[in-house]
């Protein structure tokens, strides 16, 4: 070891550093980062989901009565034609919420795949690391075996 320099214990610390990147400069800092932009934008989606599904069902609220009173008015209240009325309004209801928690859980699927995909690439550095400083010990056992012999 030279005179300033610090102790090596296997592994190195600076060897991931990425000096480009202020938020990002140790793999968990990046972890961090990456994560806290998952929470951040899951967050998003369901405030998004739950405005989208409180306005679709003001939307069918409104309109139910609305269909009601078209039928009285024309002197159908009672018939058949009402209530098919009805089931086609509740049936297009019930799809949109369908299509829009489908698409609410695609997204969250994706942010899990990301989540994923960045404990990986942290988990790879990590195992990176510590293979690295393996292969360097045992270069360093081999030239003590080589310089004794």
């Amino acid at each position: 070891m030279a005179f300033g320099s610090a102790p090596s214990f296997g592994t190195n610390p600076l060897s991931k550093i990425n000096v480009g990147d202020p938020y990002g400069t140790t793999p968990a800092a990046r972890l961090q980062r990456a994560l806290a932009g998952s929470t951040f934008s899951k967050k998003g989606l369901l405030t998004d989901y739950g405005q989208g599904k409180f306005d679709m069902t003001k939307g069918y609220k409104k309109q139910v009565p609305r269909t009601s009173a078209q039928f009285a008015s024309r002197g159908l209240e009672t018939s058949g034609l009402k209530n098919m009325a009805l089931a086609e309004q509740a049936a297009a209801f019930d799809r949109q919420r369908a299509e829009s928690r489908g698409a609410l859980d695609r997204a969250l699927f994706n942010l899990a795949v990301e989540n994923l995909g960045s404990y990986g690439g942290y988990s790879g550095s990590r195992f990176e690391d510590v293979m690295g400083a393996s292969s360097g010990r045992a270069e360093r056992a081999a030239q003590i075996r080589e310089a004794l012999a």
